[in-house]
């Protein structure tokens, strides 16, 4: 079984030539094809050059999430953040419909 990472590689570099994705993070197609393979280890170095180009995180490339990119992490981050607003906002009409009724109340 592929380590998570050669089967990212594999994923991120798509219908890309090993040649060719190797020239966009700066190393070998010898050096994707060894870690493609499970016979070598990606480096920090590498990982680091992957995530830049493809913007995905230093987490999902190697398995810790599976959250692919930052933007992934942001945009849901802000759909919850937008979730509460929307709940405060309903809760805030709520409340100034009560202070309204209560107002007509105390006027009599």
């Amino acid at each position: 079984m592929k380590s998570i990472e050669a089967q990212r590689v594999i994923e991120l570099r798509g219908n890309k030539t090993q040649e060719e994705f190797a020239s966009l993070i700066g190393t070998d197609r010898g050096s994707i094809s060894f870690i493609e393979n499970g016979t070598r280890s990606l480096s920090l170095k590498n990982a680091k050059k992957i995530c830049e180009v493809f913007n995905v995180s230093l987490d999902w490339l190697f398995g810790y999430t599976e959250i692919m990119s930052k933007s992934d992490e942001t945009t849901k981050e802000l759909a919850e953040k937008n979730e509460i607003i929307d709940n405060l906002r309903r809760e805030l009409d709520i409340c100034n419909s009560k202070n309204e009724m209560l107002k007509e109340m105390i006027k009599g």
